[in-house]
């Protein structure tokens, strides 16, 4: 699926599953990111979501890397 800026994403986002947990996930990446995103700690994100995904929810998700292996993000 493709979001207004053109590139692919997990459409998993938008199973009501997902979005139940939105909120929850947030903060547990931030909280595993210690306590803030910043620039030194931004290529975490990706991986933690990923993770926390998988291990506390069982959700399979996708990163936009993953899916848009042509396209870099910062």
């Amino acid at each position: 699926m493709e979001n207004k800026r053109n590139y692919k994403y997990d459409p998993v986002e938008d199973t009501p599953e997902y979005l139940a947990i939105k909120d929850e996930l947030e903060a547990k990446i931030i909280e595993r990111m210690g306590g803030e995103m910043t620039r030194g700690n931004a290529h975490l994100y990706t991986p933690l979501k990923k993770e926390i995904l998988k291990k506390d929810y069982g959700i399979d998700w996708k990163s936009p890397q993953e899916l848009n292996p042509r396209i870099k993000f910062n």
